[in-house]
């Protein structure tokens, strides 16, 4: 009858690396984590972002899609704007032209007035007053398209203006939401074996079979950003 021999006993590794992986694994499927976001700007902060370093993003976010939007509504006036501007262009040279007029009729009238009678100086001062008229008419078109314009220009500034409130009380609203984890985002810092003895008395409470003391499992866990 052989007997066994004694000899050191061999004790198993402990397979932290594959531990390591697997709670990461565990973790970024399982928790979640809580991060600043604006929905009106459809803007999400990072991972370890404060909200107050969200806040002071949004505004410029808020900024830029403003500028967006009023560019398109520029867009959208510049042809009425631009129709305004040769209609007055226009008119301004039909003044001129009216005033031209009415000094050649003055002019002519007068000669004409040095040698006619009280029939050629009626005639002339009808002649005149139609030509101011016409002067006077040519000058009211002017004005009529100038205020068109100043009524158009300020309707788009008002536009813009009313553009930029909206997305700066859009910018104001800031909350959070919970977002999936990254496994990027989950490190493992340490793994450690920690014994916890339990007295007799708590495992007798516990319905345990006398042992003196059983072990537990501590992992470490380290959130990056």
């Amino acid at each position: 009858m052989r007997r066994a021999t004694s000899g050191p006993t061999r004790v198993r590794p402990f397979p932290q690396t594959r531990v390591q992986a697997d709670l990461t694994d565990h973790l970024y499927r399982s928790r979640t984590v809580e991060i600043p976001a604006s929905a009106e700007l459809t803007l999400y902060g990072r991972v370890g972002e404060s909200a107050d370093e969200f806040a002071g993003r949004c505004p410029d976010a808020a900024a830029d899609a403003g500028d967006r939007e009023a560019a398109a509504l520029r867009t959208k006036y510049e042809r009425k704007l631009a129709d305004l501007l040769r209609r007055i262009d226009t008119a301004q040279d039909a003044v001129a032209r009216a005033q031209s007029a009415r000094t050649s009729t003055m002019a002519s009238d007068l000669i004409g007035g040095l040698f006619g009678g009280r029939r050629s100086v009626s005639a002339s001062m009808r002649r005149a007053s139609t030509a101011q008229g016409r002067v006077s008419a040519a000058a009211d078109k002017v004005e009529t398209l100038q205020q068109q314009l100043a009524d158009v220009q300020a309707e788009l500034d008002s536009e813009v203006a009313a553009i930029r409130a909206e997305w700066d009380a859009r910018a104001a609203a800031v909350g959070t939401v919970s977002i999936l984890l990254e496994k990027s985002d989950v490190s493992v810092a340490s793994i450690g074996l920690v014994w916890i003895p339990r007295g007799p008395e708590r495992a007798r409470d516990e319905g345990g079979s006398g042992q003196a003391s059983r072990s537990r499992l501590q992992r470490s866990t380290r959130w990056a950003s």
